[in-house]
């Protein structure tokens, strides 16, 4: 089912149904006309046939919660604000296996794409709770190195499992001083450029939700920027703690 010349193989459009479920249940019209010219255009603009969810998932968030995120600094009202963020909730997670993927492969679409490939995270990545570029100095440069070591910032080698204060300590540690202990850890490790990188994009973004807060419109940045920072920062470590429990 992953390889693209096989008869059966299954591109995975949506994150629900599986493809055969698709042309088991859709009327012919929408198959002909809509779904599988999609599949085929889709399966072009991935970096690999198997990832055109990817790419419907970036048109879902390009076309909801960016609309969304714009038209509340531009006239907030309170019940948008609350259902921008249950939305935002809602594809936290499908979007972190994304930069997963992305963070991994340098890049989820086709390489003439690259442009796209490579300015789109800067924009989403804020929307939805992470901060510019941290997931990939702290996973990819730090945590994949270190292996939940010792020296690594978010091991759990050191805390008690079924202690929450131990828990509490462990998430806080994180939420708190991971913008100044992961910079420190590089310098520590002599990789100058990497610890000046890393403040820069941590605290560079940091600074822009302070702007946007202070002089531009703050219900709007609580509910845009800081909640889903908030939530996905514990929520990292939650599943770091979950992930290690060996």
């Amino acid at each position: 089912m992953n390889d693209a010349s096989h008869p059966d193989f299954d591109p995975t459009i949506f994150q629900f149904w599986d493809t055969p479920v698709l042309h088991a249940k859709l009327p012919a019209p929408v198959q002909r006309y809509f779904l599988q010219p999609y599949q085929k255009w889709a399966q072009g603009v991935v970096r690999f046939p198997t990832d055109v969810v990817m790419l419907t998932h970036l048109l879902l968030y390009f076309t909801t919660i960016v609309p969304s995120a714009i038209f509340l600094y531009y006239r907030f009202s309170w019940v948008h604000g609350v259902l921008h963020w249950v939305m935002q909730l809602w594809y936290c997670g499908a979007f972190t296996l994304m930069k997963h993927q992305h963070i991994h492969m340098n890049g989820v679409l086709a390489p003439r794409y690259w442009l796209f490939d490579t300015l789109f995270p800067y924009l989403l990545d804020p929307m939805l709770g992470h901060t510019w570029n941290s997931y990939y100095y702290h996973h990819i440069k730090h945590h994949h190195v270190e292996g939940n070591g010792e020296q690594d910032l978010s091991t759990t080698m050191f805390y008690d499992r079924d202690s929450g204060w131990d828990f509490a300590c462990y998430v806080g540690r994180f939420f708190f001083f991971i913008w100044l202990e992961l910079p420190l850890y590089f310098f520590r490790k002599r990789q100058f450029k990497y610890a000046c990188q890393a403040a820069f994009w941590e605290l560079g973004n940091y600074v822009t939700i302070y702007l946007l807060y202070s002089y531009v419109n703050s219900r709007a940045t609580v509910f845009v920027l800081i909640l889903p920072l908030t939530v996905m920062r514990c929520g990292l470590m939650v599943g770091n703690w979950g992930q290690h429990a060996f």
